[in-house]
């Protein structure tokens, strides 16, 4: 049964999850902040509010013991972004893609940084995306569709990265809808290569890529900060990738085309690639 302690006007609440394998015993614990006053503003009885404890310490010894308890709780949308930065982007974004991270990190702190990840729901990340369409600039202009688009796109990585690391169960904004650009959505101009742009395009894929990190500052597991350095790091083009822009290149297949094809759709011996007709009328060759 859990453990209710009073602290002042609220109640810390501590449950028991049995030993880890050195003998140390696991324990999870939340506080608890009562309403002192009913909705017509008169003081409630001590009996109600233990009865209020004891109901919100049954919840949360059950979400415990089932699993259904994660560290989004209690860690707020800000100290969240601290971590995602550090132990996430810095290592594995490239610097143009950390800036417009850090962009929109910023603007989401501004916006439900004091918010715990548990709490940040569907329904209030609809309302913030949408109102990201009508958010004025410095120059009093809307932001543009990609930018929202970016700052929608970042934020979903953070949140389904908060899922990797068990600090909530799901991503919210999975079900989460971006309406559509409707000026992008009546320009039907084709954008393409010319033959000279498809040579660079395909001669620059064997290329390393050189990146450049600025001097930033860094937390080690201590919580000691340091400097880490501007310094240039190389990247080859994996196989993977340039298999795939040079299938979108010589068979004119699109995106999802080229991701479902399997080894049954190339035929070697014809030195091509089989795939369903859009219109579900049979195969096209490339």
């Amino acid at each position: 049964m859990a453990s209710i302690k009073k602290r002042g006007d609220s109640y810390l609440i501590t449950v028991s999850c049995g030993y880890n394998s050195q003998g140390k015993k696991i324990t999870r614990n939340t506080t608890y902040h009562p309403e002192l006053f009913t909705a017509k503003g008169n003081a409630k009885t001590e009996k109600a509010i233990l009865k209020e404890v004891n109901s919100f310490a049954a919840d949360f010894e059950k979400k415990v013991l089932t699993g259904q308890y994660t560290k989004g709780n209690k860690m707020t949308f800000e100290e969240y972004s601290e971590r995602y930065l550090t132990e996430c982007a810095e290592i594995s974004q490239a610097p143009q893609t950390l800036d417009t991270t850090r962009r929109a990190i910023k603007r989401f702190i501004s916006a439900f940084g004091y918010m715990t990840l548990e709490n940040l729901n569907p329904l209030f990340l609809q309302e913030y995306v949408n109102s990201l369409a009508k958010t004025q600039t410095a120059d009093g202009k809307s932001l543009s569709f990609g930018t929202v688009k970016r700052y929608t796109a970042v934020l979903s990585a953070m949140l389904s990265q908060a899922t990797r690391w068990n600090l909530i169960s799901s991503n919210p904004m999975e079900r989460v809808q971006l309406k559509k650009d409707s000026q992008a959505a009546g320009n039907n101009k084709v954008m393409y290569f010319t033959p000279e742009q498809a040579e660079i395009f395909l001669h620059i894929l064997d290329k390393s890529l050189c990146y450049e990190y600025s001097a930033r500052e860094r937390k080690d597991k201590a919580g000691s900060t340091y400097l880490v350095q501007e310094y240039q790091s190389e990247h080859d083009i994996s196989m993977q990738l340039k298999l795939f822009f040079y299938l979108a290149m010589f068979t004119g297949c699109r995106r999802g085309e080229l991701i479902a094809l399997t080894w049954d759709d190339i035929d070697f011996q014809e030195s091509c690639v089989n795939y369903p007709s859009p219109k579900g009328n049979g195969l096209l060759r490339a």
